[in-house]
């Protein structure tokens, strides 16, 4: 008895648009639309093994770094940069001028000129101070103390960190004095 398919093909008839000066390198796939037209914009850099969904823009002079990977019908801003590894949901906007750091996962719009980390995306600066408040928190410097690679006693915040007021911090997280702490 034959078996039928299990998915249905929905085929994708629309165009993929390279206007001038735009770099596609190795092992990178951009998708022709299903409805529509996939644009890659003037003097956009796609780097190796990224991957543009099918029915995205990618902005002029946009730079998508390797493994970068837009889902379907996402709409990437001029002058825009998107690090390694950054993945973007699909049916989304990231605004002109935005930039994320490898390995940003963006669930949402971005507003332009914004500056994003991590998963889900947010200010870099928060992200930043998240990460510097969780590296000195007393289980990460316990692990770190017990690594025998390991010749500091401990992790400190970094003093460059600016500590916000509504963040919590817990009394055994020793913080060096040259740290600021907002009022």
């Amino acid at each position: 008895m034959p078996v039928l398919p299990a998915w249905h093909k929905i085929l994708q008839t629309g165009v993929t648009v390279l206007d001038d000066h735009v770099e596609i390198q190795a092992n990178s796939t951009v998708d022709r639309a299903s409805i529509g037209e996939t644009h890659i914009h003037t003097g956009a850099k796609i780097d190796n093994l990224v991957m543009v969904g099918h029915g995205s823009s990618v902005g002029a002079n946009t730079l998508l770094c390797s493994q970068v990977g837009l889902s379907g019908s996402t709409h990437v801003g001029k002058n825009v940069i998107l690090a390694g590894q950054v993945g973007v949901a699909g049916h989304l906007t990231i605004g002109d001028g935005t930039v994320a750091t490898a390995q940003t996962g963006i669930p949402s719009d971005v507003a332009p000129g914004a500056t994003v980390s991590g998963y889900p995306a947010i200010d870099n600066r928060n992200w930043l101070r998240s990460v510097a408040i969780s590296i000195a928190s007393p289980r990460s410097s316990a692990s770190c103390a017990k690594s025998p690679k390991n010749n500091h006693p401990g992790v400190a915040i970094p003093p460059e960190v600016v500590i916000p007021p509504e963040v919590a911090i817990p009394p055994e997280v020793v913080i060096p004095p040259e740290v600021v702490i907002l009022a």
